[in-house]
């Protein structure tokens, strides 16, 4: 884990014929086809819910800390300096005795745990230092998705762990839009009451979901089994589109 893990073995070079037919064998049917798995499916809603949350609190936190405690430039950039520090250590040091130790899917379990902490602590802070001392929980919470991106392709199928890796990133990709659009209006609605982190609180209720869709998963989980019949349903809807297309 201090690389890029290689969970299947290097395929041959692509032919020149190989290259010409990506086009034809890869469409948006199956595409979504690859994410018809019960493990699978599981990793997209736990993705989904947890990295609303995440950019719930990365798109709002500096405005929020800025007009609710004054930060100046200064103090943002020491604090932005503080996330991409810790961000750096938990997945270049952690993530690999994490997992060694745990197994990924308790080091998922212990990334949102402590994510949930942080947006808690964020939500309730009443001093500047509180803030600080949240962010240090982005040790834990940036194990995430490391896990799950190696656990997804460690379970594809070995011609298809790009294709599944990619609809995974789209789902991700969707909640850069969400999160920020949704949070930002909770804040608004909230600025200027008792409690005006009370947005973060709810961000807390998408990670405890988060852990709740991650339930479904188990370490060990595989292919194999009923999951089986989902991917050959996936390689037949592949072949339709490439017969579709061809034809």
């Amino acid at each position: 884990y201090l690389r890029l893990p290689e969970p299947h073995p290097r395929p041959a070079p692509l032919t020149l014929t190989a290259v010409t037919s990506l086009p034809r064998a890869f469409t948006s049917h199956s595409s979504l086809a690859t994410m018809d798995t019960p493990f699978l499916r599981a990793i997209a809603k736990t993705t989904l819910c947890y990295y609303t949350a995440v950019w719930a609190l990365v798109s709002t936190l500096p405005l929020y800390v800025t007009v609710r405690f004054g930060f100046g430039i200064r103090d943002l950039g020491n604090l932005l300096s503080l996330f991409g520090l810790l961000t750096m250590l938990s997945e270049g040091l952690l993530v690999s005795p994490c997992v060694s130790v745990l197994g990924p899917v308790p080091t998922v379990k212990l990334g949102l745990l402590c994510f949930a902490s942080q947006c808690l602590c964020v939500g309730v802070a009443t001093r500047p230092w509180h803030v600080y001392a949240a962010c240090s929980f982005s040790l834990g919470s940036n194990l995430v998705y490391p896990c799950l991106t190696s656990m997804v392709a460690e379970r594809s199928p070995p011609l298809g762990a790009g294709e599944t890796l990619g609809a995974l990133n789209a789902v991700k990709s969707l909640t850069e839009g969400v999160g920020p659009i949704v949070f930002g209006g909770l804040m608004a609605a909230f600025e200027g009451t008792a409690w005006p982190g009370a947005p973060y609180a709810m961000a807390c209720a998408l990670v405890w979901r988060a852990g709740r869709e991650l339930a479904e998963v188990r370490d060990g989980d595989d292919v194999a089994g009923e999951d089986e019949k989902h991917i050959v349903r996936a390689e037949s809807a592949r072949k339709k589109g490439r017969r579709a297309m061809g034809g």
